[in-house]
């Protein structure tokens, strides 16, 4: 059986080997603490919160928590990028 690691299969699809493109097969949540304050340039949240009724809004990747800790790694003047419904969206946004 051959297996690609997602880090591999990225490259191949993109035609190009890439050093700076890391993919992390989990909640991106448990990683926040430990990035440093103004490392990122743009980040990407693509179709959030696939959880609909209030009672699983902690699951919810855009919540007022979150985009506290999206806004400290965001470099000034960086782009937070969210596509598709969310479901929050008039409550916190």
């Amino acid at each position: 059986m051959f297996c690609l690691k997602p880090q591999d299969v990225f490259n191949k699809r993109c035609g190009r080997f890439t050093e700076n493109v890391r993919i992390f097969n989990d909640d991106a949540m448990l990683l926040i603490d430990t990035l440093a304050d103004e490392s990122f340039e743009r980040i990407y949240i693509l179709n959030p919160d696939p959880w609909p009724k209030n009672r699983h809004a902690k699951r919810r990747i855009v919540r007022t928590e979150n985009l506290d800790q999206f806004a400290r790694i965001l470099k000034p003047g960086g782009m937070l990028a969210i596509s598709g419904p969310i479901a929050s969206a008039p409550v916190i946004l």
